[in-house]
């Protein structure tokens, strides 16, 4: 490594830490004055100062992914190339995103206040509705944690650089599952699923097309049963995005994959799926807001 790719990654580093710093005090003293003032009641300081605790256990888990990256038995590993472990780097993505749900989820219910969301129908039309809004509640928790769940997975690409083989797509090596899926001179070989860089890919792609496709399949079934219209105005707007937001965030994907991941698609895919993430929660918090 030179000097230069040095200061480049010192720059991007540093930034992260003072910004992750910032956000702490920015949250810490509005937080404790309207503590002070008795603005939030018992119930709301409770969840945000969890907020809080999970906010300082981040940057701890930060310090620790970063460590990994100075071990040099991991830096002979990869060709004198300084990275950080992949299992750090998801652990500490997966807690930004556990930190930002939390932080998202509690918004929602104070801009909402919780108020129930009526339906539009009456009569006949009111039994398709009822079918359909029983199948949205059962997908949306599925969704939101299968979105969650790959995001965790694109972790594991990125720390291994698993990007950058089998730049093709839908296949891999003119393969649907290629040939060197396992590598035998890793043991136990279930450890391939987060340690070879060809196995880590696979489980990404699984993992998007699944996720894409059960989003898909629900926003079918709930325009396809008669209940659509009766639904209130901002499930249908959430379904609607959130179908939306897949198809752009699968092709940020894909184009990632095929021009060899270059920094400003593969930053553009990732923040896709923190909004993504963000609608399949806004979309299951709209769903519980309909009375059973």
């Amino acid at each position: 490594m030179t000097l230069a790719e040095f200061k480049r990654i010192y720059f991007w580093e540093y930034s992260h830490r003072l910004l992750g710093r910032a956000i702490g005090v920015i949250f810490l003293f509005p937080f404790l004055y309207y503590l002070k003032k008795g603005y939030i009641n018992r119930n709301l300081s409770l969840k945000m100062a969890g907020v809080f605790l999970l906010g300082g256990s981040q940057g701890l888990l930060g310090w620790y992914m970063v460590k990994s990256g100075l071990d040099e038995k991991n830096i002979d590993q990869r060709e004198g190339i300084p990275r950080v472990s992949q299992y750090r780097l998801a652990a500490h993505l997966g807690s930004a995103f556990v930190i930002y749900c939390a932080l998202w989820w509690l918004a929602l219910d104070l801009l909402t206040n919780k108020k129930p969301l009526n339906l539009n129908v009456s009569g006949n039309e009111l039994a398709k509705t009822i079918k359909t809004i029983k199948t949205l509640r059962f997908g949306a928790p599925l969704i939101s944690g299968l979105v969650f769940i790959t995001a965790l997975s694109g972790a594991f690409v990125a720390g291994l650089d698993a990007g950058l083989i089998y730049n093709t797509f839908p296949y891999m090596g003119g393969k649907l599952i290629p040939s060197d899926i396992i590598d035998n001179k890793i043991k136990p070989k279930f450890r391939n699923m987060f340690e070879n860089a060809v196995t880590v890919q696979f489980e990404h792609r699984v993992l998007a097309i699944t996720t894409f496709s059960s989003i898909l399949t629900l926003y079918a079934l709930a325009r396809g049963r008669g209940g659509w219209k009766g639904l209130p105005k901002s499930v249908r707007v959430l379904s609607t995005s959130l179908f939306g937001v897949a198809c752009v965030q699968v092709g940020l994907g894909i184009t990632t994959l095929l021009t060899f991941v270059p920094t400003p698609i593969a930053s553009a895919h990732q923040m896709g799926s923190l909004t993504l993430l963000t609608v399949a929660l806004w979309f299951l918090h709209a769903i519980r807001r309909i009375p059973k």
